[in-house]
């Protein structure tokens, strides 16, 4: 269901607090959840001494969710990150060959004035610069790119590492045994050791 077309008033406090927070947030997630705290207790969503233990806990692990979502299945997902880019120049660039004849030239120009809200440019990751803090890909440096593929890369690999101890684990198991009934816990140590040594 689309969110964006249910009068405010029939939306749940739920999705009015997600809105609320992806109206305002910047790229900073420990000030976004602070003042998503604050809101939240102004309204009266949710008080007491549990929310105010672990109230901004889960704020920030639903929203991040929902950012999550928005960047797996894209523009035409129904939750919607609403932010706004500024116009941004690109300077003139003059090429020259070895005898200083102009090879190309980028004139100033507007590389995108009004992203629609649907943008590419308007999603956003984890920025690799701070730690819980994100960056719209439209702002992102060759810099910001070259770390966030290293760091993806990494995760891949550390995952691969588990899909191998799984299919081995999977391996010594008939169709309806469980773990517990058929390998033992040091069995599983030395899969494990060995899938992390190849």
């Amino acid at each position: 269901m689309n969110t964006e077309k249910i009068p405010l008033e029939e939306k749940s406090c739920f999705d009015n607090v997600l809105e609320w927070m992806q109206s305002k947030f910047d790229g900073d997630v420990d000030k976004l959840t602070s003042e998503a705290m604050k809101h939240v207790k102004k309204q009266k969503y949710a008080l007491g001494p549990l929310w105010n233990e672990i109230g901004e806990r889960a704020l920030r692990i639903f929203f991040m969710e929902r950012l999550r979502l928005k960047r797996n299945f894209g523009a035409d997902s129904n939750i919607i990150v609403n932010t706004h880019i500024s116009p941004v120049s690109v300077p003139s660039i003059e090429q020259k060959d070895g005898e200083g004849d102009a090879r190309g030239r980028i004139d100033n120009q507007m590389i995108f004035a009004n992203p629609s809200p649907n943008s590419v440019y308007l999603e956003w990751y984890p920025n690799p610069r701070e730690q819980n803090s994100w960056i719209n890909l439209g702002d992102m440096t060759k810099e910001d790119c070259l770390l966030l593929s290293h760091d993806y890369k990494e995760r891949a690999r550390a995952n691969q590492g588990k899909g191998i101890f799984f299919a081995e684990l999977a391996a010594k198991l008939n169709s309806i045994q469980k773990v517990k009934d058929a390998v033992s816990e040091d069995e599983i140590k030395q899969i494990w050791t060995s899938v992390k040594k190849s």
